[in-house]
């Protein structure tokens, strides 16, 4: 290379090091960009993807990226969260948060909307006994889901409880 930069191959060999490195540094999800097809590596089988029932981090990253969720974690250095399947979420008072669901979710294979009954299933599923979920102390602060009507509902808790945000 005449005018060109010219490199060693221990340089070379650094860098191409130190790029396959901070691949698995990477804070961020894989999502698909097309909404087709998302293909996800894990260091370890999936055991089964109920919610009220995963067994480890696996279960958790690929249920992040098919399941929608009132408020996720925002991407980025800092501690925030921000609106996923809810279009509006508000803690209107220590015990009462109220949510609309977004337009157009929609459950696979054509099986309808969600709804706001489908939330209330969802978590009072989590905290119910009888489900016998190794999570139901996450949800041991929530009482009930008031439905409002299709889109909106008030989460309801026995008591206020900091770490739901």
């Amino acid at each position: 290379m005449a005018n060109g930069l010219r490199f060693t191959r221990r340089q070379v060999l650094g860098t191409m090091a130190a790029t396959g490195l901070t691949v698995g540094l990477y804070p961020k999800i894989a999502l698909s960009q097309d909404g087709k097809v998302l293909r996800v590596r894990s260091y370890s089988d999936i055991q089964n993807l109920d919610p009220a029932y995963r067994k480890a981090a696996p279960e958790d990253d690929i249920m992040r990226c098919i399941f929608v969720g009132l408020a996720g974690m925002k991407a980025g250095d800092e501690w925030a969260w921000e609106l996923d399947g809810a279009s509006r979420l508000e803690q209107v008072d220590d015990t009462h948060i109220e949510f609309t669901l977004r337009d157009g979710l929609v459950w696979t294979d054509g099986f309808g909307p969600l709804t706001a009954d489908d939330v209330k299933f969802s978590f009072e599923r989590m905290a119910d006994p009888k489900t016998e979920s190794p999570y139901a102390g996450d949800w041991a602060a929530l009482d009930h889901v008031e439905v409002k009507d299709e889109k909106s509902g008030v989460i309801v808790l026995k008591e206020p409880f900091p770490p739901l945000w």
